[in-house]
C-alpha cells in the first residue's frame, strides 16, 4: 500500500497496491523511489501478486542456468501444475523448448497443454512414460532423459 509520496510524484498516489521491484520484499514499511515500485490493479487477488517476483524468476533460472537448451530441446520437470511449473511451460514455448510435465494426479492434463505443456505425465503413470514421451514427440525411440548437455 502506498503511504505518502513526493510532490513530483506522478505514477503512483497515497492509497495505490504497489509492488516493489528491488530485492528486499519482507518489510511492511520501506521508503523507495518512485521507479522501485509498479503499480498494481485493486481488484486482484493479493496472494497471486505475492508470487508474482519468485515463481517466473525461478522457472527461468531453472531453463537458462543449468542446462544450455535450444528450440528444439525438451526439458522435464516435476510439480508442473505449480505456479513455477505453469511459467516454466510459458516460457519454455515462447522460446521453442519442448517439455514432459510429471504431475501428482490425473485430471491435469488439458489445462497444462492449453498453456504449452507438450507431454503431461503422472507419477501414478509413470509405467507409461516412454509410450507417452513417444507420442509426445513423434519419435520411435524413449523420451527424452535428464541430461546436463545438449547432445
Amino acid at each position: 500500500m502506498c503511504l505518502p509520496v513526493g510532490s513530483s510524484v506522478d505514477r503512483v498516489a497515497i492509497g495505490d497496491r504497489v509492488m516493489m521491484v528491488g530485492r528486499e520484499n519482507w518489510a511492511q514499511r520501506k521508503r523507495v523511489k518512485a521507479d522501485m515500485v509498479l503499480k498494481l490493479p485493486a481488484a486482484r487477488d493479493s496472494l497471486q501478486f505475492a508470487m508474482a517476483k519468485t515463481n517466473p524468476a525461478t522457472a527461468l533460472l531453472m531453463l537458462r542456468d543449468y542446462v544450455d537448451l535450444a528450440p528444439g530441446d525438451w526439458a522435464m520437470h516435476d510439480a508442473a501444475n505449480s505456479g513455477v511449473g505453469n511459467n516454466l511451460i510459458r516460457l519454455a514455448k515462447a522460446n521453442g523448448i519442448r517439455t514432459v510435465n510429471v504431475v501428482r494426479r490425473q485430471g491435469l492434463e488439458a489445462a497444462l497443454q492449453a498453456i504449452g505443456g507438450d507431454v503431461v505425465v503422472g507419477v501414478l503413470m509413470a509405467p507409461t512414460w516412454p509410450e507417452r514421451g513417444r507420442r509426445g514427440h513423434g519419435r520411435r525411440r524413449d523420451p527424452p532423459r535428464h541430461r546436463c548437455h545438449r547432445r
